[in-house]
């Protein structure tokens, strides 16, 4: 047997209760039971062997491990401790009480299952019709990691330092030798014409025993801790540093962190830098539809991975045309390409600096028609030559005036000791001007004013009402493991309310409204060796009841005929 059997949890016990008396039928801890037994495990399931002690089943350590998530909880004490004294999480496992070493393995070891809810549970939320795909919010939020910033090295000052420590030892070996030479002067004064090498009474005296060796190398072993202590140290250290820069240009990094090596130090509100992850979120009527830790410091690269773990857990590609709104950092020639390449709808400001700079590119009309750039001044910058940037590959277009010297903005256009204004072009400035006039236009305004308050709450429900602002596991593959949980966790809770307001107007339970919603559909995605297992498990149920209603038919027949004897 590969997992601990559970009792059902319509069935009665001795004492007269069952399972199902432990929540109200609208509570929240009954809609993640029920949403979960339409999930499919049987891939997670299958990795645990037949042999040696059962298992915990795994969909009842989620079903805890989610609702300890969604009120808040993540510590694998604490829920241990609530899996003894709270009704809500004993009824979600079934009265079993996993130790809290079992509850944190099986959470870091799962990342696979936590992304698989997370996808299963937007795949509900777009059956009950509470989102369609139509649009997508992205943007991202800094999220501390589980370390310190003195535990932080930089490439630049580990250089630095080795630099300095060099300088001593050097210092250090100076000193020493101009002390080697002052004991010589020394030595002169004291023994003249002698040699210097003559025995002292008493060590002859140790001579003659045979301790001669013993008192060479305690001689030897005191002058090495006097002269040589501090310069070994200072050795040591550079060689740990000189590892660590090799470590630091192995993986490509420019820091690293000794509690946590994929952490980044990121600036967060109060502009101090702290060790972190740029937590990032797509949603759509405050659903979260897609995640993705990121270790970047900004947002400018992580808008096409975001829209590709949509995607993903969408099963596959969003309808051309679907709006992608996000804020200015995420402004940059890549991810326009990228959105326009995936026909998609970007609304993406530019970002405010350059928008003020009364000379900056933007600032210049390109006239399609002449190929040609037209400057604040009404001059026009003509096509020059191609210039090809190797490092990252892209190949420029030139446009430049002969010269600017007698126009009234010269010096205040550009700075150098060139002659004229140029502008660079890498091919996208009519992909430029689209998304520009698209975000100046009155759909733009208006998807720019529900971006406020499609992303915003989320992170605000996030960070204020559930508490979380930093990581507890280390690594990019908890960070990312606990992203996913606090994210579905956020769909959960919101999953739950909305339920309760159509359940209030339909005067239906969560369950009902579930099963009205989402069995029809599901009879579809459960596999049928599942629908086997459940049929199996319900079978095996109602031999369990029949034989309690035997036995206490019994029970009371014997009872009867002995009443009728006396």
């Amino acid at each position: 047997m590969k997992f601990i059997q559970e009792t059902p949890r319509s069935q009665r016990s001795i004492f007269g209760y069952a399972i199902d008396d432990f929540v109200s039928k609208d509570h929240f801890a009954r809609m993640v039971n029920d949403l979960f037994d339409t999930i499919d495990l049987s891939s997670i399931e299958d990795r645990y062997s037949e042999l040696g002690r059962p298992a915990y089943y795994p969909k009842s350590m989620l079903k805890a491990w989610f609702y300890a998530y969604a009120n808040g909880i993540r510590s694998s004490r604490k829920l241990a401790k609530l899996l003894e004294e709270n009704v809500a999480y004993m009824y979600l496992t079934n009265l079993r009480r996993p130790r809290y070493r079992i509850l944190c393995y099986f959470r870091k070891e799962n990342e696979e299952a936590m992304a698989k809810i997370f996808a299963r549970v937007v795949h509900i939320l777009c059956e009950l019709g509470f989102i369609s795909y139509d649009k997508s919010f992205v943007d991202g939020t800094l999220m501390k990691a589980n370390a310190s910033k003195r535990r932080t090295r930089k490439k630049g000052k580990v250089k630095e330092e080795i630099v300095e420590l060099e300088e001593k030892i050097k210092q250090k070996l100076k000193e020493y030798f101009h002390e080697v030479e002052e004991q010589d002067r020394r030595e002169d004064k004291i023994y003249g014409d002698k040699r210097g090498d003559e025995l002292p009474p008493e060590l002859a005296s140790e001579i003659e025993k045979g301790n001669l060796k013993k008192l060479v190398e305690k001689a030897k072993l005191k002058i090495e801790q006097e002269k040589a202590d501090a310069i070994d140290k200072k050795m040591k250290r550079i060689e740990e540093d000189y590892e660590l820069l090799k470590e630091m240009e192995e993986k490509g990094v420019d820091e690293i962190n000794f509690s946590d090596e994929d952490a980044r130090l990121m600036k967060h509100g109060q502009g101090k830098a702290v060790p972190a992850y740029n937590g990032l979120v797509a949603t759509e009527n405050q659903f979260i539809t897609g995640c993705l830790i990121s270790q970047d410091k900004s947002d400018d690269y992580s808008l096409l991975p975001v829209i590709e773990e949509v995607e993903e857990v969408k099963g596959g590609a969003l309808k051309p045309g679907t709006p992608v709104v996000t804020d200015a950092g995420f402004y940059n020639h890549k991810n326009l390409i990228g959105l326009d390449e995936k026909s998609l709808e970007g609304y993406i400001p530019k970002k405010i600096k350059t928008e003020k700079k009364p000379f900056s590119k933007d600032k210049f009309k390109y006239l399609k028609e002449e190929d040609v750039f037209l400057c604040p001044a009404g001059e026009k910058l003509c096509f020059s030559r191609y210039v090809t940037d190797k490092r990252r590959g892209t190949v420029y277009r030139i446009y430049r005036r002969g010269d600017c010297r007698g126009c009234p903005y010269f010096g205040e256009c550009f700075k150098g000791r060139s002659k004229s204004r140029a502008i660079w072009e890498d091919g996208t400035i009519e992909l430029v001007e689209a998304t520009r006039e698209r975000v100046k236009s009155e759909r733009g305004k208006f998807m720019m004013e529900k971006r406020k308050t499609e992303v915003e709450p989320v992170f605000g429900n996030l960070k204020h009402n559930m508490g979380y602002r930093y990581f507890l596991l280390r690594g990019k593959n908890g960070a990312k493991i606990e992203w996913t949980m606090m994210c579905t966790a956020h769909n959960l809770r919101k999953l739950w309310v909305m339920l309760l307001q159509r359940a209030g107007k339909s005067k239906m339970s969560t369950k009902a409204l579930i099963e009205n919603l989402i069995d029809s559909r599901t009879r579809e995605i459960i596999p049928i060796n599942l629908l086997l297992k459940n049929l199996s498990i319900n079978i095996q149920n109602f031999k369990e009841q029949f034989c309690q209603f035997l036995s206490k038919l019994v029970f009371w027949v014997k009872t009867l005929c002995v009443v009728k004897i006396f």
